[in-house]
């Protein structure tokens, strides 16, 4: 049965994933900043962005507007009541009347020199026709009527286009880009730090900023020996989570461990990569493009209580021969797929990634929660394949150069459907013909190639038997 699993909207609950901004609290973005171009800030809050500054430029929170003067002079000198703006603010006039001879309206000017021409009150300043210019504007004739004055707001997420944009969005912050809908960016996590562990009751584990809160799950190594009451391999949950540290429990929830007797060597925490969403309904969730993990777990809480769970491993060995049984490697799975999964519209449903080695970078392309629906049922002949974005190049000499790049998936499906849901399915698909979803052919993993993660490229029917019609149709993925 083909079926095609449309993301919900969900909202993140919590991750142990490493934001920006508890690595690098200067570079949260500011109004009251002043910004070079090429500086990568963060905004976090509702919008959780990278930009990239394009132009040098100092930061300005809103559109304020208020009444100024101008005088006619050299330099001139305008009055304005606010006195919170720095050198390099961007602002324009409009008048009643006409503005002084120097100056036009709608054109960006810059203050300058707010610190020096009025210091008891900084009402007053100079004009640049520059960012950070030298050269002050000069006025020569009087204006006449009322002029107003209008400060340019530079917020990244308002000055992403037009005729002088001021950023470029580079995507999501780690937190959040397993959840952007897009292949190329991915939450990821090293794993693997050195921590004290106390001969205590309970046991306390001390590792700055660890990031971790109460559930998180990790396990433990060492170059040496372990207190009595912790093993090596071990799953354990945090608990009375602080800043700088935790304390252990052998189950989610469950009492804060004791240990006693000695301990050697170097003790390394190895935490999992922990995801809490809260989608609503759900009866399937997908991880993509996952690397450096050797399992994933599904839970599914109501409240407190666990009503589902499911664990999965990356890894599998096929053997068909002697050989392969005693020395045939692992074959890395890259995707998983839950489900189906209880309906429970308030439940909270958490994503544990559990590293295969300390030390490595762990990483999901990308999460989807969602409900699937129901397309039609697979004939033998489904072809699958890849779109290569690669370059082969080849000179006159014979010499081949290679360029790796990315590539996309791109399958075919022969459907069988019967005809009382014909219309229910040509709508479904019809909605999605420009937007991206999971499209499941089988969950069988040996068989995962034929899922993919895109849009109906082509599709038709052909009405040949009674009671149910032939559906063909063309999945083009998208790129990873």
């Amino acid at each position: 049965m083909l079926k095609v699993l449309k993301p919900a909207t969900l909202t993140l609950v919590s991750s142990t994933a490493l934001e920006p901004s508890d690595t690098d609290v200067i570079n949260e973005y500011s109004a009251t900043d002043a910004y070079a171009a090429g500086d990568v800030i963060y905004v976090a809050g509702s919008w959780n962005r990278l930009y990239e500054c394009l132009a040098a430029h100092q930061g300005v929170a809103s559109n304020s507007t208020g009444s100024a003067t101008i005088s006619n002079g050299t330099p001139c000198v305008v009055t304005w009541g606010n006195s919170t703006y720095k050198d390099g603010t961007a602002i324009t006039f409009s008048t009643t009347g006409a503005l002084p001879e120097g100056l036009t309206v709608g054109t960006t000017y810059y203050i300058k020199n707010r610190e020096t021409v009025n210091p008891p009150n900084k009402t007053q300043f100079n004009l640049t026709s520059t960012f950070g210019g030298s050269e002050l504007i000069n006025t020569s004739a009087a204006g006449s009527g009322e002029h107003r004055l209008k400060t340019i707001t530079t917020a990244p997420f308002l000055r992403l286009v037009g005729t002088d944009p001021l950023w470029l969005d580079r995507g999501p912050t780690n937190r959040h880009a397993m959840f952007d809908g897009k292949m190329s960016t991915g939450t990821q996590q090293t794993v693997g730090t050195v921590v004290t562990i106390s001969i205590a009751t309970p046991c306390v584990v001390g590792w700055v900023a660890h990031g971790l809160v109460d559930g998180s799950s990790l396990t433990l190594a060492t170059t040496g020996t372990l207190p009595t009451g912790l093993t090596v391999g071990t799953t354990y949950y945090v608990i009375s989570s602080t800043a700088d540290t935790f304390r252990l429990a052998a189950t989610l929830g469950g009492s804060a461990i004791n240990t006693s007797g000695s301990q050697s060597g170097t003790q390394t925490a190895i935490a999992d990569l922990c995801v809490v969403v809260s989608a609503g309904v759900c009866n399937y969730v997908a991880v993509l493009d996952v690397t450096g993990v050797v399992r994933v777990k599904l839970e599914m809480f109501d409240g407190t209580t666990v009503v589902h769970t499911e664990t999965k491993s990356m890894y599998t060995v096929y053997v068909s021969n002697w050989y392969e049984y005693f020395y045939a490697t692992s074959t890395v799975y890259r995707e998983l797929l839950f489900g189906p999964l209880p309906p429970h519209p308030t439940a909270t449903m958490k994503l544990t990634f559990t590293p295969a080695l300390a030390g490595m970078t762990i990483s999901c392309g990308m999460a989807l929660f969602g409900n699937t629906t129901d397309i039609g049922d697979v004939e033998y002949g489904a072809t699958a394949g890849i779109t290569d974005y690669s370059r082969k190049d080849t000179d006159e000499y014979g010499n081949t150069s290679l360029i790796v790049r990315g590539f996309s998936k791109r399958a075919t499906y022969q459907l069988q459907v019967p005809v009382n849901r014909l219309r229910q399915v040509f709508s479904a698909i019809t909605a999605l013909r420009a937007a991206p979803a999971l499209w499941l052919a089988t969950d069988d993993s040996n068989l995962t190639p034929l899922n993919i993660y895109g849009y109906p490229k082509d599709w038709g029917i052909n009405v040949q038997y009674y009671g149910y019609v032939s559906f063909s149709i063309e999945i083009e993925g998208l790129l990873l």
